[in-house]
Parts: C-alpha cells; sequence; structure tokens
C-alpha cells in the first residue's frame, strides 16, 4: 500500500509498528508507534480486516488528534459523487462506481470492482480482481476473496468471508464462510476470526 501512497503524491515518512525488528525498510524508517511525528496523516497497512480495525482504533484512542489518509492510486476510476471514508485505499485499476460509499479503512485492491450504488463497510475488503454488481451491500470487516464476484443487488453481512473464485447471487448472512458457484455458506466463524 505504500507504493500507492507514494504514487498518489503521498511523502512517505517511516513506517511504524508496534515491535519493530528492523530499522529501515526499502529505504524508509521503521520506528515504534510512539516515535512517528503525529502531526501528519497515517495509512494503517495491515491485510487482515479485525486486525487493521483494533490497530485503528488503539492509535485513535491513544492519539486523538491523528488524521488517517485516504489513498486511491491515480490508476483507480472513481465515479461521480462516491463517497471514499478515511483512511480507506483504493489500488491501482480498481473501480469505484458512481455514488458507491466505501468505509473507513476499507481496501480495494488491484482490478477490484465496487460498482454504482454499492456500499462496502468499515474496514471490508475487495481482494484483487473481486468484482460486485451494483447496488450491493457489504457489512464491516467482511471480505471478498480473489476473483469473487457478487451479483447486483445482493447483501453480504458483516464479518463474512467469500472464498476466491465464488460467485455469490444471493445474500449472506454475518459471521459466516461462504464459497462455490454459486456461493453457499460451509461454516459459521468467531467474530475476528483470521481468514488469510
Amino acid at each position: 500500500m505504500w507504493g500507492a501512497a507514494v504514487d498518489s503524491g503521498w511523502q512517505v515518512v517511516a513506517f511504524a509498528d508496534s515491535k519493530p525488528t528492523q530499522r529501515e525498510f526499502k529505504g524508509i524508517k521503521v520506528v515504534r508507534e510512539a516515535e512517528l511525528p503525529w502531526t501528519g496523516s497515517i495509512v494503517v497497512a495491515i491485510g487482515l480486516n479485525h486486525i487493521r480495525k483494533e490497530v485503528t482504533e488503539r492509535l485513535t484512542s491513544q492519539f486523538p488528534e491523528l488524521q488517517f489518509a485516504t489513498v486511491a492510486h491515480p490508476t483507480a476510476s472513481i465515479g461521480y459523487q462516491a463517497q471514499i471514508g478515511p483512511g480507506a485505499v483504493i489500488l491501482q485499476n480498481a473501480t469505484v462506481g458512481s455514488t458507491a460509499t466505501v468505509g473507513m479503512g476499507a481496501i480495494i485492491n488491484s482490478g477490484a470492482v465496487l460498482d454504482h450504488e454499492s456500499f462496502l463497510g468499515d474496514f471490508a475488503s475487495l481482494a484483487p480482481g473481486a468484482k460486485t454488481g451494483g447496488r450491493v451491500r457489504i457489512g464491516a470487516e467482511s471480505a471478498i476473496s480473489l476473483g469473487a464476484s457478487v451479483s447486483h443487488g445482493v447483501c453480504i453481512g458483516p464479518q463474512t468471508v467469500v472464498g476466491g473464485q465464488s460467485f455469490v447471487n444471493k445474500d449472506l448472512p454475518e459471521n459466516s464462510v461462504a464459497f462455490g458457484i454459486p456461493a453457499r455458506v460451509i461454516r459459521s466463524r468467531q467474530p475476528n476470526e483470521n481468514y488469510l
């Protein structure tokens, strides 16, 4: 994600980690969270949705003045009146359709599509190549995996994981794991269960 930040015109001054194991990465310093100059904007670049949310909430409580950058790669297409939340990241060749909403800390990965009038909840993610039809609702912290497709008008509950290459053609409940063509719920999942 830091490459997308640089490509978008942001200057990356440091990487922060709660327990850094190195002092530099790719020529950029690595510091403990408490050492960051909290006068700038940050992006929480963690792949697991619930961990990204936990870190964001922890940092916000420790540093109330903290600002979260919204990063949209210059090759991303963002439609008319789309709303992008703070800390959201939209990577290269991704598409956000007109009047779609991307929640706080959400990630739309390379080549993914959130189509018109759709909603991607806070800290949710679309993996590379994942695509939605229009008026889709994806709940907070849900993950739509590699190359999965979600049909027009479908609602996916919070903290749900859709497996790679799946096709979702009906609503899915919260805290579930679904995959297949068409996607079927195969089990429930515990809140904050890892999926990567």
